[in-house]
């Protein structure tokens, strides 16, 4: 059993949430997508990102009973070259706009919102990673999911 950190200051928000946000919520949102059911909890999406030059997919949602706002980073999607790319570059000493763009996109939603957490699964973990690093509170609730059953999380 995978035992996950609630103890931080932040602790309305849900790990359970959170994975399901980045390992399955995040490929099924779309443009029209308004409200998501996670778990037991309603969250409104608040803005979708879908950067074809870079290849970032991000999405910014709140929950609509604690009012913590989350952003979504998208794992690689296998169709998308911009994606295979930044999987390549990751692993090399070359910049990596798909990152630069994730900064980008966190920077003005926080802006915006306030935002309380970050999470991602795949490509998206490691996004999610290099906003965590570069804003050391919000590693406090950095969550990159594994591909884990969600029965395995307390």
């Amino acid at each position: 059993m995978v035992q996950l950190n609630n103890n931080s200051k932040f602790h309305n928000l849900n790990d359970r949430d959170l994975v399901e946000l980045a390992g399955y919520q995040a490929y099924i949102i779309n443009e029209n997508t308004r409200i998501i059911t996670v778990n037991d909890s309603k969250y409104r999406v608040l803005n979708t990102k879908k950067d074809r030059y870079t290849g970032l997919d991000a999405h910014t949602v709140v929950n609509l009973k604690t009012k913590e706002f989350t952003v979504v980073f998208v794992g690689t999607n296998v169709e998308q070259i911009e994606d295979i790319k930044t999987d390549i570059f990751l692993v090399s000493d070359v910049d990596v706009p798909q990152l630069e763009a994730a900064k980008e996109y966190y920077e003005k939603m926080d802006e915006k919102y306030g935002i309380d957490s970050v999470t991602g699964n795949s490509l998206g973990g490691a996004l999610a990673n290099r906003i965590g690093v570069d804003n050391p509170p919000m590693f406090e609730r950095l969550l990159i999911t594994p591909p884990l059953f969600y029965q395995n999380i307390k």
